[in-house]
């Protein structure tokens, strides 16, 4: 069997990897046309299949101040991403002025002044999710614009775009009218959302601007899910029946979440986790209860029963 049918079978079976290894290790003056196609089918075979496996969302770093009047102090802006993140931001030449580029190694970071509210109520949705400020729909009802802020670079590591999408937003909450920063399908306060940034000043990860977590209570005790975690190319966690109080199961997921971020860790299902206090969690994967993506599902495996005569 010549290296070329052998090729096509390797082809057909999707064995794109055995392809490539094959071609780059025959030398060069042996090569034919044929055998070159074959390559280069397999590397696009090796891209598609790549590009299968990254989840719908990552890298998708975007988040929105909402503004009680639509103007911004861009120049204030620029000053405390200098002085509170050492961020280097300057205008370009003929740059607009609801407008604001710039670059951080190899992170694109892009602001911008919209003059129009969050449209179909999108925002006042959010914010009534937030369980931490009861006044959220409320307030930012009255938004009238918003500065919306993107990191983007696909040579930056996804932490350290999560990392300057937090630090600008932070920043932007220093504007006058800012009302509440939407990101993550909630809308934070934004006195809370600079606080909580602050841990990157710690060398910490900022996981409560990555993260927001989301309770649901029935007669099986609290549940507790997450959004965001797909920006980061991992799938919304989802702890069933962890704990009964909301606090508790509340610490059960942030940890892990943080854990799953700081380490890259991938779940693949069966594997069994243990908490501080040594309780134990089956982990699987599939079809989310509180989401229609797959997702990662967290379950308490109940305590071995000692017997009496024991």
């Amino acid at each position: 069997m010549t290296l070329l049918q052998q090729c096509r079978i390797w082809y057909k079976n999707k064995e794109f990897q055995r392809i490539v290894n094959a071609m780059e290790a025959l030398p060069f003056e042996n090569w034919t046309p044929a055998l070159a196609g074959m390559l280069e089918k397999a590397r696009n075979g090796l891209k598609e299949e790549m590009e299968k496996d990254v989840l719908e969302g990552t890298g998708l770093f975007t988040g929105q101040i909402l503004l009680s009047e639509p103007r911004w102090d861009k120049q204030k802006l620029i000053r405390r991403l200098g002085s509170e993140w050492g961020l280097k931001a300057r205008e370009r030449p003929n740059q607009q002025s609801d407008s604001l580029l710039f670059f951080v190694g190899n992170t694109i970071l892009s602001v911008c002044l919209i003059s129009s509210p969050v449209p179909d109520g999108q925002a006042e949705h959010a914010a009534a999710s937030n369980y931490l400020w009861p006044e959220a729909e409320e307030r930012i009802r009255t938004h009238t614009a918003r500065i919306f802020v993107g990191a983007m670079g696909d040579d930056a590591s996804l932490l350290d775009r999560g990392r300057l999408l937090v630090e600008v937003l932070a920043s932007c909450c220093d504007q006058e009218n800012a009302l509440g920063v939407f990101v993550n399908g909630t809308v934070y306060e934004t006195r809370l959302y600079e606080t909580l940034a602050k841990l990157i000043l710690l060398n910490r990860l900022p996981v409560d601007n990555w993260i927001w977590f989301s309770f649901f209570h029935d007669a099986g005790g609290v549940s507790c899910y997450t959004r965001g975690m797909r920006a980061f190319g991992k799938e919304e966690l989802e702890a069933i029946h962890c704990g009964e109080k909301s606090s508790e199961a509340r610490e059960l997921v942030f940890r892990i979440a943080a854990h799953v971020l700081q380490n890259n860790i991938v779940f693949h299902g069966g594997e069994v986790i243990h908490d501080a206090d040594g309780r134990r969690y089956a982990v699987s994967r599939g079809e989310g209860i509180f989401s229609q993506q797959e997702t990662i599902r967290i379950f308490r495996i109940p305590d071995e029963q000692t017997s009496p005569d024991e």
